[in-house]
């Protein structure tokens, strides 16, 4: 399924709240017949052992569009995400690198992405590819970072410049106490160890005030644009 059309991607811009002119874009990747999550569809239906093939898939098909894009958008930063077993796979880098050259792409174009809860549990082996990814000249983020979980512990392990909130962070901003007692020290402790801040799920106006004075560095959510097939966000919208 996954080369016959199986699944699509889909390109979501991040944009700065604090001026940054780089346009970064996230990549989905979802079941073309039920718009179903790809890796969540592929662990219900028994397969998530195919995620590693799905993710070098997604990075083929984004990397020869990523190309394209930087000839009219030279700012531009796909961040891509990967399963538990690229993470696990201690070949996974090496094979990164020879798909960046075979696309004529600097590393510094791509953020690898990899979930908290994923690195939580293989912490070794998180470490190894948050090296390997590292040294490659590319950028790392973890996405799902909850402060229920602890996560500046193991964010400090890994060194990304980037981590995403979990999405269920954004209910804090309705309320003045969670906002202050578990969203704002989150984002500052991650600041502290020069982590740049994502708010994902951002659906209005109403709560970018909020994160301009919490200190989040970017921000995601269909307020700005739901994902797309293609990369098509106007980054001066906010500026």
């Amino acid at each position: 399924e996954i080369r016959e059309g199986g699944f699509r991607i889909l390109f979501q811009p991040i944009v700065s709240l604090r001026g940054d002119s780089t346009e970064h874009y996230e990549v989905q990747v979802r079941r073309t017949q039920d718009n179903q999550c790809a890796n969540d569809w592929l662990a219900a239906a028994g397969l998530a052992e195919a995620s590693l093939e799905l993710d070098k898939w997604v990075f083929i098909e984004v990397l020869k569009k990523l190309a394209l894009q930087l000839e009219r958008h030279p700012q531009t930063r796909l961040l891509v995400p990967v399963g538990v077993q690229a993470l696990r796979d201690p070949e996974f880098a090496q094979w990164l690198a020879l798909a960046l050259h075979g696309a004529s792409l600097s590393a510094e174009t791509l953020v690898v992405r990899v979930s908290h809860p994923d690195v939580a549990a293989n912490l070794g082996e998180a470490r190894h590819l948050a090296e390997r990814v590292h040294a490659l000249g590319a950028q790392l983020c973890v996405s799902e970072v909850h402060s229920a979980n602890n996560p500046v512990a193991d964010l400090i392990h890994l060194k990304p410049q980037l981590a995403r909130l979990d999405g269920a962070m954004a209910a804090a901003l309705k309320d003045a106490d969670s906002t202050n007692t578990l969203l704002k020290p989150l984002v500052e402790a991650m600041h502290h160890e020069q982590i740049a801040s994502i708010m994902p799920e951002v659906e209005s106006a109403g709560m970018l005030a909020v994160l301009w004075q919490v200190g989040v560095n970017y921000i995601q959510g269909s307020y700005l644009q739901p994902p797309q097939p293609d990369m098509r966000y106007d980054f001066t919208d906010l500026a």
